[in-house]
């Protein structure tokens, strides 16, 4: 296991990911399913399930993304680079009003990483990493992140998440180079775990417009 203190901060940094010096990058639309795993055997979901929806479908253009959900209350979040590193945006089905965070505020951070098992998803054989996030910093809540990605696939510029530090997206995003065909959220504290797994794969030219967020409406922070 490696902490992440002084030098293995650059070693983990220093990964042929964030070594890349040219990238093919991935643009176009990826569909996830979304699955919840009870940790304890007598947890009914259900009634989560309706909350965190069935498929998530994220758009990737040049380092922004937006994504839609079916089936929960939350209609979209877009992350736009271009416009700001640290500002994400969602909105809700139920209102109009635009939802603004700063990421770049986060204490989120990462405390290790290790490799896991791989696993072939979509005829793609992913590696995967581990990474445990102390939310907030605090050690007492706990998120244990795995993802499985395929560092010759899905490819972005790490620069554009290089301020993005909820769930150290920062950290992860520099580690993995490529966008991740299946994450499996652990919260430590929390009796089951959320698990985010491709279904498909759409690669396409987006226009920036679609990415674009109507100035016009309310907004607040959140």
């Amino acid at each position: 296991m490696k902490f992440l203190s002084g030098l293995s901060v650059f070693c983990l940094l220093s990964t042929p990911a964030d070594a890349q010096s040219v990238h093919q990058e991935f643009e176009g639309i990826i569909t996830y399913k979304i699955i919840l795993e009870a940790k304890l055997p007598d947890i009914k979901l259900e009634r989560l399930k309706k909350s965190f929806g069935t498929t998530i479908e994220y758009f990737f253009k040049d380092g922004r993304y937006k994504w839609t959900a079916h089936g929960t209350d939350l209609e979209i979040e877009i992350f736009d680079p271009h416009s700001s590193l640290t500002s994400v945006v969602d909105k809700l089905y139920a209102n109009d009003t635009l939802y603004f965070s700063d990421t770049g505020s986060s204490r989120d951070t990462v405390t290790n990483v290790t490799p896991g098992n791989p696993m072939d998803i979509l005829g793609i054989t992913c590696k995967s990493a581990v990474f445990t996030v102390l939310i907030g910093g605090k050690s007492d809540r706990k998120l244990i992140r795995t993802l499985y990605y395929s560092p010759d696939t899905l490819q972005y510029n790490t620069d554009y998440y290089r301020a993005y530090r909820g769930h150290g997206q920062n950290i992860v995003s520099r580690y993995l180079g490529a966008h991740p065909l299946r994450t499996e959220l652990n919260f430590v504290a929390l009796p089951f775990k959320i698990v985010y797994e491709a279904v498909s794969i759409e690669s396409r030219k987006l226009t920036v417009a679609e990415f674009a967020i109507n100035p016009a409406l309310p907004s607040k922070s959140w």
